[in-house]
């Protein structure tokens, strides 16, 4: 099993936190996948656990919602929007903020505050 998590290009030095804020809690990190192009994880197979956060637009990111075998885990969940909203989660969705978890209500998705993991 590969444990898998977003990592980012930005000058946001926060989203970089947030990375690593997610990182120290779990047991080690095999892969790292861009947040604003995410086409690797389509060939991932369901031997790799993907953990995704982060702020998340629709159309600003390549293939977002992600497409993939892995198994996700939604924890500090942005959207700005409903098309930003994962649809077809195996899991409830962990919201960053109560906005995100009332965008999920308003699509009928399961959701959760899970906060951002720099809380941690």
């Amino acid at each position: 099993m590969k444990i898998a998590v977003v990592r980012y290009r930005t000058q946001n030095i926060g989203d970089d936190i947030q990375s690593l804020a997610l990182e120290r809690l779990l047991p080690r990190v095999d892969l790292r996948i861009d947040r604003d192009d995410l086409t690797p994880a389509r060939d991932w197979g369901e031997d790799v656990r993907w953990v995704v956060n982060g702020w998340y637009a629709s159309g600003a990111h390549t293939h977002w919602p992600p497409r993939t075998r892995a198994k996700t885990l939604f924890v500090g969940l942005h959207a700005n929007d409903p098309d930003a909203i994962p649809r077809n989660a195996a899991s409830p969705i962990g919201c960053r903020d109560p906005w995100t978890i009332h965008l999920c209500a308003r699509q009928g998705i399961d959701a959760w505050l899970s906060w951002c993991a720099t809380l941690t």
